[in-house]
């Protein structure tokens, strides 16, 4: 009896111990984890959202930056406007904005590189020729109906 307690106290102590991933919070208030992954690499949960081809939530090393993150995102669409990438960052008192301008720092190799952290919220924001093609598309579309019902009961 007592090697049978024994026996279910170690199960139920190491399921415990070595079931969960998380280790540990960076925040109390914030509520995102930080995680190990293979080889007992530190994991970081961030998300990006716009205009990447497979926007979601992605678990990266701890130390990567936007690059990375666009990258495992598929990369931008052809929409996207990498001169102003929005960051939030969760904080214990207030959230954190940050606006980081990719294009300029892959064009002139400059280090404007943010690094990651756990909770991040990584926004890619269309182009300005695309929301006004986007705006000429849907006024050529309100002409043409225009157009269709002045033909029909116009006159």
């Amino acid at each position: 009896m007592k090697s049978l307690t024994l026996i279910v106290f170690l199960t139920v102590f190491l399921t415990h111990l070595y079931g969960q991933t998380e280790i540990g919070k960076t925040s109390q208030s914030a509520g995102h984890y930080v995680y190990i992954g293979e080889g007992d690499e530190l994991l970081v949960n961030v998300q990006i959202w716009g205009q990447v081809k497979n926007p979601g939530l992605y678990s990266l090393p701890e130390e990567s930056n936007i690059v990375t993150l666009v990258s495992l995102a598929g990369g931008p669409t052809e929409n996207a406007d990498l001169s102003k990438i929005k960051v939030t960052r969760k904080g214990v008192k207030k959230d954190s904005l940050y606006t980081v301008n990719l294009k300029k720092s892959l064009l002139d190799g400059s280090k404007e590189r943010i690094t990651l952290k756990p909770g991040d919220i990584v926004e890619i924001m269309p182009s300005a020729f695309y929301n006004v093609s986007n705006f000429v598309r849907f006024i050529t579309q309100i002409s043409m109906v225009a157009v269709i019902y002045y033909q029909i009961f116009g006159k």
